[in-house]
């Protein structure tokens, strides 16, 4: 019995693997609407400096068309701020609170609803929101450990009936 539990824990810990990044889910309305998603905290960033950093081969969703693009997130002393653009034209450009913390290096997006305004053809109002999507498929490692429960569990109650046949 002692065996079998010990066993267990080693192959459960074998068969761990690291969490999955985060990802969140942006979703922009107002003049023109766009939605994506990015890691909550990403470590690919294209390019970055003091004030800002962008992110490219995006998969973005601009006014209902699907497209590939790049996001411009940047963190001024007064404001922050929001510039995407999908290949083939069109994007949105926004100003208002920073959406993330940290380091443009090392940016973490906040959860939260935000408001930006924009300059096309006048003053627009954004409403910006940042919502952490989470994945509704387990890990292998935990589908790993569940059934290496379930075949623990029966081979204890197997090896349990045997020796009370016996001792019957």
């Amino acid at each position: 019995m002692k065996f079998t539990l010990v066993l267990t824990a080693i192959a459960a810990a074998s068969f761990s693997s690291p969490a999955l990044a985060d990802i969140c889910g942006f979703s922009i309305a107002g003049l023109d609407t766009a939605s994506f998603e990015l890691d909550c905290s990403p470590t690919k960033i294209d390019f970055f400096r003091e004030g800002l950093f962008i992110i490219r081969s995006v998969p973005i969703t601009l006014n209902g068309d699907a497209g590939t693009g790049e996001v411009l997130f940047n963190s001024g002393s007064t404001s922050g701020g929001l510039a995407l653009s999908v290949v083939g034209g069109g994007g949105i450009s926004f100003a208002g609170d920073p959406l993330f913390a940290g380091y443009e290096g090392s940016p973490t997006f906040v959860p939260g609803d935000y408001i930006g305004t924009g300059e096309v053809g006048g003053p627009t109002i954004y409403n910006i929101s940042i919502r952490n999507v989470t994945a509704a498929v387990p890990e292998p490692a935990t589908w790993a450990m569940m059934l290496l429960g379930f075949g623990t569990i029966g081979v204890t109650t197997r090896h349990r009936r045997r020796r009370l046949r016996y001792l019957g």
